[in-house]
């Protein structure tokens, strides 16, 4: 598919993401608000907020991945408020390793120890201290020690933002959810290389796999309990 470019701006962003829910909410699509619940088992993933995505010189550049990284930042910020658990990913491979069916897929891959490898310098300033994992497939899970830390944690809800809806957030989500974790994906702190990608995303993790919710009611709330919720 032919890629969309900036199908949001800063200045629309607010606009098309009540579009969403309504489009889905008339398709039928979505479980409503996600039920409360305690900020200490609520975790934020973020994955690839990083340089390959989201700098214009880059070939990979998602002009709606710019447009959705304040809503990003504000929900870093809300976590790191609530003192709740936020884990961030890269996606590079090291020296060596087996780029697998990705790179055959793409015909391209982001390199360790290049710029394109390195976090969005906003996004990192917002998540200094916090936890980076490096992925080498569009799941976050894969190849990871990212359950292991969710247990050590004990989380059982997972808020999903980040790059791009309908690879590595999708498939993310899918395999959250497969593995037990309840899953919410942030609407307007998500993106991909065209609005029919992301929307599509959305029909399919609002079906069966995730709730759907917007960013301004996670950092209000809705999802973010007390410890004692």
């Amino acid at each position: 598919m032919k890629d969309q470019g900036a199908y949001i701006t800063p200045e629309t962003l607010e606009a098309r993401a009540a579009a969403w829910e309504a489009e889905l909410a008339e398709a039928g699509i979505g479980r409503g608000a996600p039920p409360r619940a305690p900020a200490r088992t609520t975790a934020l993933l973020v994955l690839d907020m990083q340089r390959f995505f989201l700098e214009e010189r880059s070939h990979a550049f998602l002009p709606a991945g710019r447009c959705a990284r304040p809503n990003v930042v504000a929900l870093i910020r809300a976590w790191r408020d609530a003192d709740a658990p936020v884990v961030l990913t890269r996606h590079a491979l090291a020296e060596g390793e087996d780029p697998g069916a990705m790179a055959r897929w793409w015909r391209d891959t982001v390199r360790e120890d290049t710029p394109d490898a390195e976090l969005d310098p906003v996004v990192a300033q917002a998540a200094t201290a916090l936890p980076v994992l490096r992925k080498t497939r569009y799941s976050a899970f894969h190849g990871t020690d990212l359950e292991k830390r969710l247990q050590r944690l004990g989380v059982r809800r997972l808020v999903i933002a980040g790059v791009m809806t309908h690879l590595c957030v999708e498939s993310t989500a899918r395999e959250a959810f497969i593995r037990d974790y309840e899953v919410v994906l942030a609407t307007d702190a998500t993106a991909s290389a065209s609005e029919a990608l992301h929307l599509g995303a959305l029909r399919g993790l609002g079906h069966g796999f995730a709730w759907l919710a917007r960013t301004r009611d996670l950092v209000e709330g809705l999802v973010i309990g007390g410890a004692d919720d």
